[in-house]
């Protein structure tokens, strides 16, 4: 059974994670993105960021979006190859994030705001799973002392 991910953060180090899951064919075989996490939560304008990002290029997989609820004003989810990815409003604490309703096991946090560990710590009360936290682009202080490389 694939691994429950949320993305917190959607902008550049957020969609090219994404990317990468999806490049090498991990979206929906290890990791299932269940929700993508920014200041709005307009699929239509994540998609279109998606597939034409300027630095990194066309995007190579389908996407499409939809509604969750036809009473929306606007699409609200990313649908990739397939899989559906619940756009999130952002906020000011992890821990109001509804990482328990969506059964979300590994936060990757790539805002650059919740860094360390304190504050990284709302994603549990937000009822992540306990498991892994991982942070964009950074590794753990043990991890460079003995110079070991993370995959």
């Amino acid at each position: 059974m694939a691994t429950k991910v949320a993305i917190n953060g959607f902008g550049r180090i957020g969609r090219m994670v994404f990317q990468a899951l999806c490049d090498q064919g991990l979206l929906g075989r290890q990791f299932d993105v269940v929700a993508v996490v920014d200041i709005s939560t307009d699929a239509d304008y994540f998609a279109y960021q998606m597939k034409y990002d300027s630095v990194h290029g066309k995007f190579k997989h389908a996407v499409t979006t939809e509604k969750s609820d036809a009473s929306k004003p606007e699409a609200d989810v990313l649908v990739v190859n397939g899989h559906k990815i619940q756009c999130v409003m952002a906020t000011k604490e992890p821990s109001q994030l509804p990482w328990k309703a969506l059964g979300v096991e590994v936060v990757i946090e790539a805002t650059g705001l919740f860094t360390d560990g304190e504050k990284a710590k709302g994603h549990l009360a937000a009822g992540r799973q306990e498991g892994d936290h991982h942070r964009a682009g950074q590794r753990r202080r043990e991890d460079l002392r003995h110079g070991r490389e993370r995959g």
